[in-house]
């Protein structure tokens, strides 16, 4: 990843970083770190590539200039306010930040529709995307150019740590994305961010609070849920709305209105038996 800003950026003497924190907890945070913003950058092609239009894949890789350089330039400018806090304080906070960024990021890029017509709310729904997108490499950027100026004296260390956690992604992406597919693999750059976060946090409050997250991000969660959803309450919620929606309905008509009904559905029966409007099945048909 991007490294600027020199030992001034931080105003801090060199080795507090490391110091502060642990040099193998540093080390282990920065490869993380690198480990998920190179495996978001490489998510967001495959997302581009398909909920805007293929050549717009190569967005993401102007998106993360942005988001880092800013990130240099915001650790220059702001670099008597960033003394305030230890290296090992900053990364946890930039994981955790990171992390929800990430998820924001894969949510707005996947919700918003973007089409080809050149008008003003077309434009204004791609910046978001753009700008949004870029949070996360900005977070990283911020962290970065903190440690490696306060580390000056071991940037090689530093810059070996953040190449390795790169080529991981390299070679994590393809299987993630023949597997689970690009927002699935997004989510796994936010896992690695909580966990980078649980690797920096000098405190058990603070560590705790990242494995939290990172376990509420793991990725097989979700599947399991649906699993057992499925294996219990789905089945009967399926039976009881098939028998409201078809029984008794009369059959050989061609009028496609008499094969199913729609049914009344209040608050209650909207949050289990008839979610997203289903209940109004005889226009469905």
């Amino acid at each position: 990843m991007e490294t600027p800003v020199n030992e001034t950026a931080t105003g801090t003497p060199a080795g507090a970083a490391l110091s502060a924190s642990g040099s193998r907890r540093a080390l282990a945070g920065i490869a993380l770190a690198s480990f998920a913003s190179l495996l978001l950058e490489l998510g967001l092609t495959r997302i581009f590539s398909v909920v805007l239009f293929y050549h717009f894949a190569f967005l993401a890789i102007s998106v993360a200039l942005l988001g880092l350089g800013a990130g240099g330039v915001f650790a220059f400018l702001r670099r008597d306010w960033l003394r305030r806090w230890s290296g090992a304080r900053i990364g946890w906070a930039a994981g955790l930040l990171g992390a929800g960024l990430i998820l924001l990021a894969v949510q707005i890029a996947l919700r918003l529709p973007v089409s080809l017509t050149l008008n003003t709310g077309n434009a204004l729904r791609l910046t978001a995307i753009y700008l949004v997108c870029a949070f996360p490499f900005f977070v990283t950027g911020v962290l970065f150019s903190v440690l490696f100026a306060r580390e000056s004296r071991r940037v090689a260390l530093l810059y070996s740590f953040d190449l390795l956690g790169g080529a991981l992604a390299c070679l994590a992406i393809v299987p993630l994305l023949n597997t689970v597919g690009g927002p699935e693999a997004v989510l796994c750059a936010a896992l690695a961010m909580a966990v980078a976060a649980a690797v920096w946090a000098d405190g058990i409050g603070r560590r705790s609070a990242a494995l939290a997250l990172s376990l509420a991000l793991y990725g097989w969660s979700p599947f399991l849920i649906w699993l057992a959803a499925l294996a219990t309450v789905f089945q009967l919620v399926v039976r009881v709305r098939n028998i409201a929606e078809h029984a008794c309905a009369p059959v050989g008509s061609e009028d496609p209105f008499t094969h199913a009904r729609t049914t009344l559905a209040g608050p209650l029966a909207r949050a289990t038996l008839a979610p997203y409007w289903v209940n109004y099945h005889a226009e469905h048909h």
